[in-house]
């Protein structure tokens, strides 16, 4: 996994829960204007549509926050080499400064 592609779940995720809901208050207004089922049946269904969009959605939460997890801990390991480097650098060129004692 990698940003961009973080970046692009997480579009479509606001795109679903802009688009969904209206797609099926839309489906069933007319659904339930022309008969065609119940609003038990609607119900039911909408019930379903949740709970699988809130199942997948916390399971997609879950591995996206490990990656970020395990992101940041790998940066922070980097930066903590870097800072020891740049320790070390600086007391080489301290004692090039200061010279031969």
């Amino acid at each position: 996994m990698d940003d961009n592609k973080i970046k692009q779940q997480v579009a479509r995720w606001d795109l679903y829960a802009k688009i969904a809901p209206k797609i099926f208050l839309i489906v069933s207004a007319f659904s339930l204007i022309f008969g065609v089922t119940s609003f038990d049946t609607m119900f039911n269904i909408g019930m379903i549509i949740f709970a699988f969009t809130a199942v997948t959605w916390w399971f997609w939460t879950i591995i996206t926050v490990k990656y970020i997890i395990i992101t940041m801990s790998s940066a922070t390991t980097n930066l903590n080499e870097v800072k020891q480097d740049l320790k070390n650098i600086r007391k080489v060129l301290e004692e090039e400064q200061n010279g031969p004692n």
